[in-house]
């Protein structure tokens, strides 16, 4: 993401990872990928519930697909993992499904992306492209 951040700019996209976590997690997130300031806390999820996300199944997660899988096993590669001890901290609910979208200084969503597993996030790429596509 950090790679394609001119990019996003010059399509006039700022952009900002929302962080179910408080202030200090969100910053902690921001300096392990390289995203210093755009990481966004939101411990009470309200961002969560605004985008209308759900919630996965515990037997999905017991009996994971095959893209589930892969898409672990991608995220492991890429730096990213399960840490156990987050798992166990209050606000923190690994089976909420993740999202992106694309909204406009005055929150009026131009695209959204629903996940319907864990790792069901688009490409940084396909994000990038629906933006500049928006920005003409």
């Amino acid at each position: 993401m950090r790679d394609l951040q001119p990019r996003f700019q010059q399509a006039g996209v700022r952009v900002a990872c929302v962080v179910m976590g408080d202030a200090r997690q969100a910053e902690a997130f921001a300096s392990r990928f390289g995203l210093a300031g755009a990481c966004v806390p939101d411990p009470l999820r309200e961002t969560w519930r605004a985008m209308g996300l759900g919630r996965w199944r515990w037997t999905e997660m017991l009996r994971p697909s095959r893209d589930v899988i892969q898409r672990y096993r991608e995220a492991r590669r890429a730096g990213c993992g399960l840490n156990l001890r987050g798992a166990l901290q209050r606000h923190q609910d690994y089976l909420l499904l993740p999202g992106a979208a694309l909204v406009e200084p005055g929150g009026r969503i131009l695209w959204i992306h629903r996940g319907q597993h864990p790792g069901d996030l688009p490409h940084v790429r396909e994000m990038l492209a629906v933006a500049e596509r928006l920005a003409r």
